[in-house]
């Protein structure tokens, strides 16, 4: 049974940084094609716990001016 909530967890964890990878790569992370997303920017979701103390204005400046 726990191994059912284990799994169900990170099926969860999966989604969630897919979803996340697809939200900000259409939207901070924008290549010039539009319909690609770099996984570099999936970098930033190894560690769900720690997303919101990510300095995002920082990334997305980076990412501009690389």
């Amino acid at each position: 049974m726990a191994s059912r909530y284990l799994q169900v967890y990170e099926t969860h964890v999966t989604e969630a940084q897919s979803y996340l990878l697809l939200l900000l790569g259409s939207t901070l992370f924008v290549d010039k094609s539009r319909d690609r997303v770099r996984l570099v920017v999936n970098l930033f979701f190894d560690e769900l716990e720690e997303v919101d103390q990510y300095s995002w204005a920082s990334a997305t400046l980076t990412w501009l001016y690389r």
